[in-house]
């Protein structure tokens, strides 16, 4: 199960943490979103989904390199991704190694759980709370969940950005920006 959101009002990117193998045995919990730390994308934000074991690594380092075609193997190219630019513009990729983009929306959901967690945003829901209610109808066990958010520290008067900060007293050494939540 995986559920990415980007909520691009309050500017954050939000993802479960649940690894399986497969589509349903659970084995632990990875990291889904990204910040990519150098190269053309500086800055950039990066949800990745996919069944394929090493896959999203592998894509998140593509990304991090510039995204030349020459440079991954597309005989296996099981990818759903969200990459958010520096500029804030969002761009979609479904399984193959172009982008369709930039988008525009209130709300952006990718991976097995993104039809719930946009039902729950419907609904009336944050970001926060439409990543718990996919969690909850996917999941057959409890998950943390991951929060990168695109703004800067001079922007935390935003309520919603302080509480983000505040879900995570358990990895205190992470930096302003990434920080994970268990979800009680």
């Amino acid at each position: 199960m995986t559920v990415i959101v980007y909520d691009p009002k309050r500017e954050l990117m939000i993802a479960d943490s649940r690894a399986t193998s497969g589509h349903h045995h659970p084995i632990g919990a990875k990291r889904k979103i990204h910040r990519i730390g150098a190269g053309p994308l500086e800055g950039a934000l990066l949800g990745v989904s996919t069944r394929i074991p090493g896959m999203g690594e592998h894509f998140t380092e593509w990304v991090a390199a510039g995204m030349s075609k020459e440079a991954f193997d597309t005989s296996k190219f099981e990818v759903e991704a969200i990459l958010i630019k520096s500029d804030r513009s969002v761009f979609f990729f479904d399984d193959y190694f172009y982008p369709s983009g930039p988008l525009e929306g209130d709300f952006f959901t990718i991976g097995s759980g993104g039809e719930y967690a946009l039902g729950a945003f419907r609904a009336g829901a944050d970001a926060f709370g439409a990543v718990k209610v996919a969690i909850l109808v996917r999941s057959l066990l409890r998950t943390s969940y991951c929060v990168l958010a695109a703004r800067y520290a001079r922007r935390q008067s935003d309520r919603v950005y302080r509480s983000a900060l505040r879900r995570c007293p358990r990895h205190p050494s992470r930096t302003i920006r990434q920080r994970s939540a268990i979800r009680s």
